[in-house]
């Protein structure tokens, strides 16, 4: 029976977003899975790390993510030093702004993870001496934050944990390795779709950006993402919404028009189909419920993650 890890066992106090740990050394860890997603940073030693298909070396410099639910372990380990830094996705309330439209960040944090068997994890980001230290050194000011946890220090270590991602997802870009860079070829045109949500997107244009075929484009992308091009735009197009509609800015046919829908019914429709709720409810709803000052921190789940579209229809 899997080892499941609750998040009450390693964040303090529970409802903290962020926390961490340093094994110094790592030691054999049987197969567990957790509660919230873990990003891993090997500062020294080498070992085996064990997923539920495969076991794959790691070394120092090497950085991966393990998301919430997934199971994994550590054998073989010669003095591997590691840092985990756990985050709960669904109470990481911080603006992404043009977080979404770097590629590196599309293929560490969405594609590497769906990728890591095919790829036998030589997709991975590896650090090089110099990255490492300077993301150690990060790590080091969200430690002290999240130690002392002095008055504010929920929103300095997120401000923090926020430069580490930031950090990492810029590192994975010049990545030299050949299965790294077919991941940021996808992640170039998940970038596109993040910075042209707005407007009208080819599948042609996409393929190209991605250096493929548009039957293999198309192939590829359902794999990894689950869905078409298309249903994912048209999540990415209603996510972009109820972040507007939470900042109580714009009325709904401006909103409509503002994510790229050319008719405002059909926008209903289909947000009312994703969110359970009409535009203008979900607006007043989010407006009672948040408080002020909070209008413009989207959730992170919420708009990375909406529910899947219930119909397979294009947007307009």
């Amino acid at each position: 029976m899997t080892i499941r890890l609750r998040k009450d066992d390693f964040f303090s106090p529970p409802d903290s977003p962020l926390a961490m740990a340093r094994r110094i050394p790592q030691w054999p860890f049987e197969d567990h899975s957790h509660e919230f997603s873990e990003l891993v940073f090997i500062t020294g030693g080498h070992g085996l790390h064990v997923t539920e298909e495969e076991s794959y070396p790691i070394g120092m410099g090497d950085v991966f993510l393990i998301t919430a639910h997934h199971k994994h372990g550590y054998r073989e380990l010669k003095d591997l030093n590691l840092i985990n830094i756990y985050y709960d996705q669904n109470e990481l309330n911080f603006p992404t702004q043009d977080l979404y439209t770097l590629p590196g960040y599309q293929a560490f944090f969405k594609l590497e993870p769906a990728y890591r068997k095919q790829h036998r994890f030589q997709s991975r980001l590896q650090l090089s001496a110099t990255e490492l230290e300077h993301v150690i050194g990060l790590i080091d000011r969200l430690d002290r934050e999240l130690r002392a946890q002095q008055q504010g220090f929920r929103f300095m270590a997120v401000a923090v944990f926020m430069q580490v991602v930031g950090y990492i997802s810029r590192c994975y870009e010049p990545a030299s390795s050949t299965a790294s860079q077919s991941l940021l070829k996808i992640g170039e045109a998940l970038s596109h779709l993040e910075n042209h949500y707005d407007q009208p997107v080819a599948l042609a244009e996409l393929a190209r950006l991605a250096h493929m075929s548009e039957r293999n484009f198309l192939r590829v992308f359902r794999k990894i993402m689950g869905d078409t091009p298309i249903n994912y735009l048209l999540r990415l197009r209603l996510a972009k919404a109820a972040e507007l509609l939470r900042q109580d800015q714009m009325n709904i046919t401006q909103v409509a028009y503002r994510v790229g829908f050319q008719d405002s019914n059909y926008f209903t429709r289909k947000f009312s189909e994703v969110f359970r709720m009409s535009p203008r409810r979900y607006q007043a709803q989010k407006k009672m419920n948040l408080p002020a000052g909070a209008r413009h921190a989207a959730p992170l789940q919420e708009v990375n993650n909406p529910p899947s579209p219930s119909r397979r229809s294009a947007p307009r």
